[in-house]
């Protein structure tokens, strides 16, 4: 195969279907309004890998300004397909879309990979950096106080605190996910100062918390939040992301059933800057294609 006949485009409509087998086949549960929504994320872009005119894989990536400047990049679901693997289409794929950032202004890119994806990316040049635990749980009703509606007049709000862990702005993202999902995402406050957020996302595919933010020194508020976004999600399958170093949201998690199946690790582009957070306060990653 002549790696010179791959290129890249963005995704159009009439490659949902083919997006969509691909992802269904890794078993990542996605459905036809899962992937309407992730396109209509106006700092999120799909990129499919063509070669000649054969499409060949899929990888997304979502931008975040830096208060620092520029953003931070995240590549998200990269995938190739089954009967083109181990032709280096994957290598270059991931190589290219750092490019392609690059030249948007990105200063520093990351990613989430399962254990058993650490060696393809460290070949590419990304170092291994936290570690993460998929959960799995059901939720269930609950009592809970101190917890309200988030709705879009709070996203600012919100967001200033999402930064002092993240690391970088997610405003846009929060403001789309609310109006996604407005009757799964609520703020908590201690002393009437705001303190933690949280948003719960579902589809036919499952359910996910995510992202779960709170100042760690409000621990019975950041147990409210979960407890708040849980009782929306009656008796259903729910999956969500730790800090494997936060002790305080794995025994919340623990507490309400969830055991852990899996690990996940962060990684960082080791040419480009740092992009630093604060996993003290972050109990839930958002998701793991979009950080």
């Amino acid at each position: 195969m002549e790696l010179g006949k791959l290129w890249i485009r963005t995704v159009t409509r009439d490659d949902l279907g083919f997006v969509l087998g691909l992802m269904g086949r890794e078993g990542w549960g996605y459905t036809r309004k899962d992937l309407e929504r992730l396109l209509g994320f106006r700092n999120a872009e799909t990129f499919v890998a063509m070669l000649g005119e054969e499409r060949v894989g899929v990888v997304t990536t979502t931008l975040y300004p830096l208060l620092s400047g520029g953003y931070l990049g995240w590549i998200g679901n990269m995938v190739v397909e089954p009967g083109h693997r181990c032709k280096g289409i994957g290598s270059w794929m991931v190589r290219r879309v750092v490019e392609m950032l690059r030249e948007k202004g990105v200063v520093a890119v990351k990613l989430y990979a399962y254990e058993h994806r650490l060696g393809f990316y460290g070949r590419i040049g990304f170092d291994v950096g936290n570690s993460f635990l998929r959960f799995v749980g059901f939720g269930g009703k609950h009592f809970q106080s101190n917890v309200f509606p988030l709705s879009h007049s709070m996203v600012e709000k919100v967001a200033q605190l999402d930064r002092e862990y993240f690391g970088a702005d997610r405003k846009a993202l929060l403001d789309f996910m609310v109006k996604e999902f407005p009757g799964s995402s609520f703020y908590g406050c201690s002393c009437g100062e705001l303190c933690g957020f949280v948003i719960g996302r579902f589809s036919t595919g499952g359910c996910e918390v995510g992202p779960w933010i709170c100042d760690p020194s409000s621990p019975d508020v950041g147990r409210e939040l979960l407890r708040a976004v849980l009782s929306g999600f009656s008796s259903m399958r729910v999956e969500m992301t730790l800090p494997e170093g936060n002790s305080l949201a794995l025994r919340i998690a623990r507490e309400h059933g969830f055991v852990a199946v899996q690990r996940v690790f962060e990684m960082r582009y080791r040419f480009l800057g740092r992009c630093s957070n604060d996993l003290s306060g972050v109990f839930a990653v958002g998701s793991l294609e979009m950080g």
